[in-house]
């Protein structure tokens, strides 16, 4: 096995004598006088600060609110519907109208939907009919 030098670049020839050219000067010179100074660019910033931040908060509050207001619905139309059988049957027990009860004190969400609102209040009266109606509000 033959080892050989690892470096096989090629050393710097020598051109030959007589025949390099000088540059005249006056060329690159012109190409220049033509351009006009550049205008500064300018960099678009983020959204800084705190309005930006409560402007992408309140986005996720009102579609989660939107979420858990029809959670909030859907929770008491099925106690509603569960009153509903138990009166059907004549056992309304005591847990389940306490249930109820405990999921009309839940908190107000935010939904930027009117329909949505009006559809919760509805159903939040009709929850308290019934509560009332068993002297439980």
């Amino acid at each position: 096995m033959k080892i050989t030098n690892g470096n096989s670049v090629g050393g710097v020839r020598a051109g030959k004598p007589g025949r390099s050219k000088a540059a005249s000067g006056t060329g690159f010179g012109t190409h220049l006088g033509g351009t006009e100074a550049a205008t500064p660019s300018t960099v678009a910033s983020a959204p800084t600060g705190v309005g930006a931040l409560l402007a992408a908060q309140s986005v996720g509050d009102a579609l989660d609110g939107r979420a858990r207001a029809y959670d909030h619905a859907e929770a008491l139309l099925q106690r509603l519907d569960g009153l509903r059988l138990a009166l059907l049957d004549g056992a309304i027990s005591d847990a389940a109208l306490q249930k109820l009860a405990d999921d009309m004190d839940g908190e107000k969400y935010n939904t930027n939907d009117p329909l949505l609102d009006e559809l919760v209040a509805e159903i939040e009266l009709r929850a308290s009919v019934e509560l009332a109606k068993r002297n439980l509000i």
